[in-house]
């Protein structure tokens, strides 16, 4: 797995590649270059995603998922076929494991037989990686990073790319693609605020120590808007998007009532993340 440098994406004789970030109501697509040692963006396209074609990171209907990634492609203007997707949901999993201190080598042989000890599945069941996070010599231990999912998630996003016509060159998992976007930060929480949910992961010398996902996402924010305004879903997005002033700053008390509502989602959002903060 290696560190976890966005150039790692970038191996020889590759210049771009597609990013495809595989969201619960929307599609994300990027055509990244690697250019005099910064990466430039060449495209990008969203869609929006029919119903019932993904679910927590499960894709439940790969010809949909294939035809609008297909479209999106053409609608960019991208020109490689090298794809990265990163898989997400509850059943990804990523944890920080200690083992007295070995070759790299020796970690493959040991985590190949007991990969059961760290994650809560069936050996036979999953896709796995590690990379070395650091070696204690004064203790002779090495500290790993340990990464899993679901071979039915990692294999059904593969073919999915492929159907699309794209040569898929890695599978990330999202903590980790979220935190190649960073430079120099290494101890940072980064909140990826979805649809549905606010996933969290805590970095400590750039290494993910605790990943959480908050049920809280956009679609809290619109449920709000149209029970407050009496509108759809379609006029409430709209409205979101558009509309300045629906969340006002810290300490003002001549708030609306679409104000104070939308306030009370951001506090239980806020208290969970430091409740999260402190649990760590």
């Amino acid at each position: 797995m290696g560190k976890f440098s966005f150039t790692n994406l970038f191996s020889k004789g590759t210049k771009s590649v597609l990013g495809i970030d595989l969201g619960n109501q929307n599609i994300k697509l990027v055509e990244v270059s690697w250019q005099q040692g910064t990466p430039l963006l060449q495209n990008y396209a969203i869609a929006e995603l029919p119903e019932n074609v993904i679910d927590d990171g499960r894709i439940l209907d790969k010809s949909k998922m294939q035809e609008v990634i297909s479209k999106l492609v053409i609608a960019s203007g991208a020109t490689t076929k090298n794809s990265v997707v990163a898989v997400s949901g509850r059943t990804v999993f990523a944890r920080e494991v200690v083992f007295s201190d070995m070759s790299e080598a020796e970690l493959a042989e040991t985590i190949k037989w007991e990969i059961e000890k760290y994650v809560p599945y069936s050996a036979d069941s999953v896709y796995y990686d590690f990379g070395i996070i650091e070696r204690d010599l004064t203790a002779s231990e090495v500290k790993v990073l340990l990464v899993a999912a679901p071979r039915e998630t990692v294999e059904a996003v593969i073919e999915m790319q492929k159907l699309a016509g794209l040569k898929p060159i890695v599978v990330d998992i999202e903590p980790l693609a979220l935190y190649r976007t960073l430079t120099v930060e290494s101890n940072v929480i980064i909140l990826d605020i979805g649809a549905i949910a606010t996933q969290m992961i805590l970095f400590q010398k750039s290494n993910p120590v605790a990943i959480r996902s908050i049920p809280i996402g956009g679609q809290r924010f619109i449920e709000v808007i149209m029970k407050e305004l009496d509108l759809d879903a379609t006029e409430a997005e709209r409205l979101k998007i558009r509309q300045n002033g629906l969340l006002q700053g810290v300490g003002i008390t001549d708030l609306s009532d679409i104000n104070r509502q939308l306030a009370l989602v951001v506090s239980e959002l806020a208290r969970e993340v430091r409740r999260t903060i402190d649990y760590y």
